[in-house]
């Protein structure tokens, strides 16, 4: 007889029916070994988790034990300590050799990892027989970026529960892979494979919470128009800082990381057991809660114990408190946000101590197949602490990104020199790896840019910044040797890795980066900054010009001509690009961002009032493919158009491409995340264009697009989580476009600012010109009408509370609420107030404009608003009493019954209004359409019980 399982299996979720007795589960063990010997078929999982269901529990072992106290313990967030010379020139090697802190060391022991004596046990046998089998095979997978992406999967109602589901297949391989450790702790595959186990979850949790910064900043993409050239000097130090010397920019640095650290307390991981952040689903909203409330208890009551009279658990309980308060409040995104950014701290702890004893083995050991794997674990950990930098939870100071891109170098040089010497000349290994040594080396290079300039000596950024642009360098020619004997790695679809394309973008897309920092250099330190540039740059040319030549730029002859030079070679580079690959997105941006800085080369003191809207004199123009006789913005306009041709659920023409099993190096486009980055960039760089060149139409038909769209997955979880765990019952396009975060709403919300300032120019124009006074009224009026269309679209009312807090109330003030700011003067505008008032106003006085700008603007638009209220009306009720009682009435027997209604007295023919009919317990909201009659005669179905009596009243007009 067997005995029904009511709980699934935890690896597929499928029921079975345990053996009755360990006997009776050791034969149909052997029975499934005969049927599935010699590997013709695979072994289903439900059948051993049934054999493992009557098994006595897991035998913990002095080993196990060891293994898990060093797993599972928290040590903290590593601290770098301050910086010599030395160390940045020449990195130090010693410092990946050595051995993991706290690591046993009894597992680097071979003699006593060699025996088993307990293999004379039959349970023993069939558990390390099952616990084998399970740690090898794929790795549980929720899916890549091109599932996240799409816009019927990411809104169903199922997105938390299969998270969740992929989260504890997460913990139960990697709870397999920890006991088959137990047999063999030297074996550094198995160390390997639960670190990338655990990956999988820290994936899975990044993909769905907010990034640090969402990858798009305007002020490095165009040219901005500034009253003068200070003002413009101003805007450009916020990305370049002053100069300083070397020594004190690098005790700069350290001071800024150190006070960094000291007052992000809630990055720190709570509590001294890394397992519960294992065994928690994150993706639970109500597990999430759940152990919430468990790590606030335990830290309460370890706090108050007798064990901490050191007080070394002080403080750790007040942290929680600080959490938990927003849950309380019903704050539940940050809550949520706040835990997320806990759970990835804890589980990278664990990652990097499997995956650094992984390597520390494998670099011991004798055994061929592990030393075969020694450099992709090598790559691996690289990929790791480079990761780290790109999606970070918060801004990283540069101190840290250059720590850990120095240790992500080290992990890529060393896994190269492994390959070499192990497997020879591998030509598409060398390229992938030294092209992400040369990306390592320039974060490096551009956590030094604000070094000073010496007259006698180089600065470290120009050292760093070559060592770079050759890595590249390499990289293309490994590729190309690659590439003649295998033929081309070029892949017909979007995305990264497009072989020896990628090679060229990336060199080029750094020179461009290279030219543009010291353009932008303040004008006594200019003329050094681009020196500097054109030594590094005019040593890769895409197609070296025969006008540069050796003498010239040994005579430092005219700069201006060789800066151009270069930049046209760069954009020569980038057409290659796209006219090789169609797919390939990335250079259009590339080839956009240089059109639009065009200007400030040709003359970095002048069109300071122009900007990117500059024209570029035509001797010179014509070098810079796609760059017309107009403004640098319509050229750029059209480059980046095609991007936008048509609408797509993801908005903008990118796909990100990953083979069936991607290498390391593969491995770090293939995120929702980074898919969302490249996106964010593309979009926001379109809606700047479009702003620029007054395409006020492509805007408004662009944000139709957003509203038809998905929402991305981290805001999905933001509203889930509002919701407590339940699937958000309105659309994305009727959520408060203020407070909202994620890739949709910065669309949607960046676009409608946009068009504010657009319409906030075409008031300025219209004020200015000279047309008869019911023209000008009417022209206004339509203003006033798109500039009231881009506020409602922010669906925040004007009596909204949130426009008293302390934040909007200077934006408001300030004027940086575009969609504000155009209501306000087109109002102003229409009631004779046509010039800015000469005495500043108050933020009272300001308030109050915006109310009488909405209030007028409601009156003379009633459509507008009424098209709001209903797409409000819409959204399903929260409460489920209220719910049920309206599907009782209309299930209800109904009868028709004939209302005539007044047209209210000043309405023309064809004016909406609104009116609510009520007739017992029966109320129902009607629009109607005026008409020249005085009456409007309907029928409307009532519910038979609901009373005799059927009275009506105006809501809106």
């Amino acid at each position: 007889y067997a005995i029904p399982v009511t709980t699934p299996s935890a690896l597929t979720g499928q029921k079975f029916f345990p053996p009755l007795s360990v006997k009776a589960s050791a034969q149909l063990y052997r029975c499934i070994m005969r049927a599935y010997a010699g590997g013709r078929r695979t072994i289903p999982i439900d059948s051993l988790e049934c054999v493992l269901s009557a098994l006595p529990g897991v035998e913990e072992s002095d080993a196990l034990i060891g293994i898990k106290d060093y797993l599972y313990h928290n040590v903290g967030a590593p601290m770098y300590s301050e910086e010599t010379m030395p160390d940045i020139l020449e990195p130090d090697y010693a410092i990946i050799d050595k051995k993991p802190e706290g690591v046993p060391e009894w597992i680097f022991d071979d003699e006593r990892n060699s025996g088993d004596n307990n293999d004379q046990d039959e349970v023993h046998i069939i558990r390390k027989g099952i616990c084998e089998y399970f740690t090898e095979g794929p790795l549980p997978c929720l899916g890549s970026s091109t599932y996240s992406s799409k816009p019927e999967e990411s809104r169903t109602a199922k997105e938390r529960e299969m998270a969740s589901q992929a989260e504890r297949a997460v913990h139960k391989k990697f709870q397999y892979i920890v006991e088959s450790l137990k047999y063999k702790p030297h074996d550094a595959s198995k160390w390997y494979r639960a670190g990338l186990c655990v990956g999988v979850k820290i994936d899975i949790i990044l993909d769905r919470l907010p990034q640090a910064s969402q990858g798009y900043n305007a002020s490095e993409f165009y040219l901005k128009r500034f009253a003068n050239e200070n003002d413009r000097q101003t805007d450009f130090r916020k990305v370049e800082p002053e100069s300083l010397p070397l020594v004190s920019l690098l005790e700069q640095q350290h001071k800024a990381y150190t006070e960094e650290i000291s007052n992000n307390e809630l990055d720190l991981v709570l509590g001294n057991d890394l397992s519960i952040f294992l065994e928690t689903p994150w993706s639970s909203f109500s597990c999430l809660r759940d152990f919430s409330l468990r790590l606030g208890e335990f830290l309460r009551q370890r706090e108050t114990s007798k064990s901490n009279i050191a007080g070394d658990f002080d403080g750790e309980f007040s942290r929680w408190s600080m959490i938990q308060s927003k849950f309380d409040e019903g704050n539940f995104a940050d809550w949520q946000h706040d835990l997320g950014r806990m759970f990835v701290r804890a589980l990278a702890q664990i990652r990097e101590k499997c995956i650094r004893v992984a390597f520390s083995l494998s670099k011991k050991t004798t055994n061929k197949k592990i030393q075969d794997l020694h450099p992709e674990i090598s790559e691996s950990l690289g990929t790791m602490y480079y990761n780290d930098i790109g999606f970070s939870l918060r801004i990283l100071t540069p101190f840290e990104i250059r720590q850990r891109s120095k240790l992500a170098q080290l992990f890529f040089q060393r896994a190269l020199s492994s390959i070499l010497e192990t497997e020879g000349e591998d030509d598409l290994a060398e390229y992938e790896l030294l092209l992400m040594v040369g990306k390592c080396q320039e974060k490096i290079a551009k956590t030094l840019q604000s070094e000073s300039y010496s007259s006698t000596s180089g600065r470290l950024y120009e050292v760093n910044m070559c060592k770079a642009l050759e890595s590249y360098n390499k990289a293309m020619l490994a590729l190309q040797n690659y590439e003649k004997q295998n033929g081309s790695l070029d892949i017909q679809a979007g995305g990264s890795a497009h072989g020896i394309l990628e090679m060229i973008y990336r060199l080029h897309a750094s020179r461009l980066k290279i030219l543009l920092s010291a353009v932008k250099k303040a004008k006594y330190e200019r003329e050094m900054a681009e020196i500097e540039a054109l030594n590094i740059t005019e040593s890769f040319w895409f197609e070296k010009p025969k006008l540069v030549s050796n003498e010239a730029r040994e005579s430092n002859a005219d700069i201006r001509e060789r800066v151009w030079a270069v930049l046209a070679d760069i954009v020569e580079s980038m057409v290659h690009c796209r006219r090789e690959q169609s797919f390939f997105h990335r250079s259009i941006f590339r080839h956009a961002q240089a059109l639009l800085w065009a200007p400030l080369f040709h003359d970095p003191d002048g069109f300071v009032q122009d900007g990117s809207l500059a024209l570029v004199p035509a001797h010179k123009s014509y070098r810079l493919r796609g760059l017309s006789s107009g403004s640098c913005a319509k050229s750029a306009d059209a480059i980046l158009n095609s991007l936008f041709d048509k609408k797509r659920p993801q908005l903008c023409a990118v796909w990100v491409t990953t083979p069936p099993s991607p290498s390391p190096f593969e491995y770090i486009n293939d995120s929702s995340r980074k898919f969302d980055r490249l996106r964010c960039k593309y979009i926001g760089a379109f809606i700047d264009c479009m702003r620029l060149c007054r395409r006020r139409s492509i805007l408004e038909n662009f944000l139709k697009w957003c509203k038809a769209t998905s929402r991305d997955l981290p805001s999905f979880y933001d509203e889930t989580a509002t919701e407590e765990g339940e699937t958000p019952q309105s659309s994305h396009s009727s959520s408060n476009l203020i407070t909202s975060t994620g890739l949709t709403y910065f669309a949607m919300k960046y676009a409608n600012n946009a068009v504010a300032q657009i319409i906030c120019q075409e008031i300025s124009e219209l004020i200015l010109k000279e047309m008869n006074e019911k023209e000008w009224e009417k022209q206004m009026t339509e203003l006033l009408g798109d500039a009231y269309k881009c506020f409602l679209r922010l669906n925040c009312p004007e009596d909204d509370s949130l426009w008293q807090s302390v934040k909007f109330k200077h934006q408001i003030h300030d004027g940086t609420i575009f969609e504000v700011e155009a209501l306000c003067n087109a109002f102003m505008a229409l009631n004779g107030i046509k010039s800015t008032p000469s005495i500043p106003i108050s933020w009272e006085q300001k308030r109050l404009l915006f109310r009488f700008a909405a209030k007028e603007a409601e009156k003379l638009f009633p459509a507008l608003g009424i098209s709001s209220i209903s797409m409000k009306k819409k959204r399903k009720r929260k409460n489920q009493e209220t719910t049920n009682s309206k599907s009782r009435i209309e299930s209800r027997d109904t009868v028709k019954k004939k209302i005539a209604v007044k047209v209210p007295v000043g309405l023309e023919e064809g004016q909406k209004f609104v009116i609510t009919i009520n007739c017992g317990y029966f109320r129902r909201n009607v629009q109607l359409l005026a008409t020249s009659t005085k009456k409007i005669k309907f029928y409307l179905d009532i519910p038979k019980d609901a009373g005799s009596e059927i009275k009506y009243s105006h809501v809106k007009t």
